[in-house]
């Protein structure tokens, strides 16, 4: 990870699980493993009912914030990764012309964490800390209401 995050280091991430290729980090941020989750025109990807499918750099941030809207997030007006109770927060990553690249989810513990491309689950300690060359910067977070 040290190598492909420029502001990673082992003091501010966990690896949390093995490798595993049958969801991404948007399924993993809507806290879904059933499949990868992205608005690609291939076959392949789970996308919401309605929303548009995008070729490969065509991706949209309104089409993301969309789809996470769907599941009861609602943008918040800045980008605040402080634990707020009763709340589960997103943060949609995006690079070049706003395209999005990946998304990171809240804990109950205030820790964030992400799935890594194909590679594993991680744990990390702000969405900040994956900001760089690969995913670009946050661009949005969103958060809901946890339901009990």
């Amino acid at each position: 990870m040290e190598t492909r995050f420029e502001k990673i280091r082992p003091s501010n991430y966990e690896g949390k699980s093995p490798v595993d290729l049958y969801y991404n980090c948007i399924a993993w941020a809507m806290g879904k493993k059933d499949s990868r989750w992205w608005p690609a025109t291939i076959g392949g990807y789970r996308w919401p009912k309605k929303l548009p499918r995008q070729k490969p750099g065509e991706e949209t941030l309104p089409n993301f914030i969309s789809a996470f809207k769907r599941l009861g997030y609602k943008v918040i007006p800045k980008k605040d990764y402080s634990l707020e109770k009763g709340f589960e927060k997103v943060a949609i990553y995006v690079k070049g012309n706003q395209n999005p690249t990946h998304a990171a989810r809240q804990l109950d513990s205030g820790i964030w964490t992400s799935k890594i491309g194909e590679e594993e689950d991680i744990e990390h300690s702000s969405p900040a800390v994956l900001e760089g060359l690969l995913y670009g910067a946050v661009a949005v977070v969103m958060k809901r209401t946890i339901k009990n």
